[in-house]
């Protein structure tokens, strides 16, 4: 993974790695903590805080869970679309500007959605069928 440039995915499985093998000493053992420790310092990290609890977090357009997040979602250093919505409020976006070896607060404020109707779904995305040619 790390020839591949996946960093994050990389990093991951040293880590379940780790967390899934005995603490004996070992070559192998050595290079996966040598191999955590340099990942780290490369690849950066964000936190989302949000009042709002159920939340879907989308990040460059990938599902990565709801608020609240149990952890950092780490990331390749540079700049992250974040986009976090939930019916009844309005959709958050923002642009992260993700730095290796930090790990970056996002402070997600979602706010209610007026035009909403009950049941939760906004006017807006009620589905509209445009008008069908004639035969």
């Amino acid at each position: 993974l790390r020839r591949l440039g996946r960093d994050v995915e990389a990093l991951d499985a040293f880590e379940s790695y780790l967390a899934d093998t005995p603490v004996e000493r070992s070559q192998r053992r050595q290079e996966a903590e040598s191999a955590v420790v340099e990942l780290q310092r490369q690849v950066g990290a964000v936190r989302l805080e949000s009042a709002v609890a159920g939340a879907d977090v989308l990040i460059d357009g990938r599902h990565v869970g709801r608020t609240p997040l149990a952890a950092s979602v780490r990331l390749t250093p540079g700049f992250h679309q974040i986009v976090v919505e939930r019916s009844g409020y309005r959709t958050f976006v923002t642009r992260a500007d993700v730095r290796a070896g930090e790990s970056a607060p996002i402070r997600v404020a979602l706010e209610p959605d007026s035009s909403a109707r009950p049941g939760g779904l906004p006017s807006a995305t009620l589905p509209l069928s445009p008008p069908q040619p004639a035969p």
